[in-house]
């Protein structure tokens, strides 16, 4: 079975923005407006006490001081996220496991650098693999609480989470990070960036691998361990064009598979991803270009009850499953109090889809 589906969105935005001042009282001092530059909200960066909507940051010092590697369970702990995925674990299969403020199921856009992780009209395409962007690339994650469908599309309707990825500057940086724990848990991580005048780039990568545990106590004879075995690769390159102006190629590659308590019950995702950014700015005008391609090859295992869980039934089989798009912006910025911006995008989703029965002479 191959389905395929075609997406074109073009959108102005015109956003009112008040100085601080002006929520200050006559005799009292003026609000304190934060550091924080976001760009989530209205797709121009904007100072995050500006921003009309309810939206959280959370800083690169902050997901480096969490105990979590994975984004899901770094964002877990904000408020109005709810994750119904026990921690550090796939055990769902195909299913985006975030709702946000109670809007339901796969509505919650995910985002790296711009580029769409999730087609929520789809479940198989909905599977994230929330472990595959290494920590140490992160630069911060933004948070938007509220229907985003005006700039995103339908499958930002309860929110966006967007990973914004590091431009190295400076000095080189080097690190390497290990981890051990029970349950026959282990992980090794390391990264390193680097900036040669106009040109900068950083790669990151790591390994995980875990025996897990049973989910129950009293578990029965066909019962396995929640196991884990993952593999990551992350590198990007940024070239200054111009004081103002710059293009950035990135590239992923993802290897997961995932125990959900029983021999034949498991997950296999292997994701490739490549996305490419522009941008320039002037004291007036901005652009922004994005090109991007996502591939994915899923494959779900199921079980059957018939002898107790021990042979295999069904296998559901996502191979070949393109995403690919493009998206334009150009705003306007030498108005004090108003910004406009003006963008289409286009997207395009491929799914193959095949189910087996090697236990029955049914085939699909």
């Amino acid at each position: 079975m191959r389905l395929w589906t075609g997406l074109v969105v073009m959108g102005v935005i015109w956003s009112m923005v008040c100085p601080p001042a002006a929520f200050a009282a006559d005799d009292g001092p003026a609000a304190q407006q934060m550091d924080s530059i976001v760009v989530s909200a209205t797709r121009t960066e904007v100072p995050v006490f500006n921003v009309p909507q309810n939206v959280t940051v959370i800083s690169s010092e902050q997901i480096m001081a969490s105990p979590f590697d994975r984004v899901e369970d770094i964002v877990r702990e904000v408020a109005g996220i709810y994750n119904f995925r026990h921690y550090g674990l796939q055990t769902n299969g195909i299913v985006s496991p975030l709702i946000m403020r109670g809007v339901g199921a796969n509505r919650v856009l995910l985002l790296v650098d711009g580029v769409p992780q999730n087609d929520n009209f789809n479940n198989a395409i909905a599977w994230v693999g929330w472990g595959y962007i290494p920590k140490e690339t992160i630069e911060r994650i933004e948070i938007v609480r509220g229907p985003t469908s005006a700039m995103y599309g339908s499958e930002g309707l309860g929110g966006v989470i967007h990973i914004i990825t590091k431009k190295p500057h400076g000095d080189r940086q080097t690190s390497l990070r290990g981890e051990a724990g029970t349950g026959g848990t282990y992980g090794s991580y390391g990264f390193h960036s680097q900036k040669f005048d106009h040109f900068r780039f950083m790669a990151a990568g790591g390994y995980e691998e875990s025996d897990g545990f049973k989910m129950v106590d009293n578990a029965e004879s066909y019962e396995i361990d929640h196991y884990r075995d993952v593999g990551k690769v992350l590198g990007k390159a940024t070239y200054d064009l111009s004081p103002s102006s710059d293009i950035s190629l990135a590239a992923l590659y993802f290897d997961q598979d995932a125990g959900q308590g029983r021999e034949y019950f498991h997950n296999d995702l292997q994701l490739d991803q490549y996305w490419m950014n522009y941008s320039w700015k002037s004291s007036g005008y901005g652009i922004k270009a994005l090109a991007y391609l996502n591939r994915a090859d899923k494959t779900a295992y199921q079980d059957t009850t018939n002898d107790n869980y021990q042979s295999l039934y069904r296998e559901e089989n996502f191979k070949g499953t393109n995403t690919w798009g493009l998206d334009l912006q150009a705003t306007t910025l030498n108005w004090e109090t108003a910004t406009f911006t003006l963008g289409a995008a286009y997207k395009q989703a491929t799914l193959n889809y095949d189910e087996d029965y090697p236990g029955s002479l049914r085939h699909n």
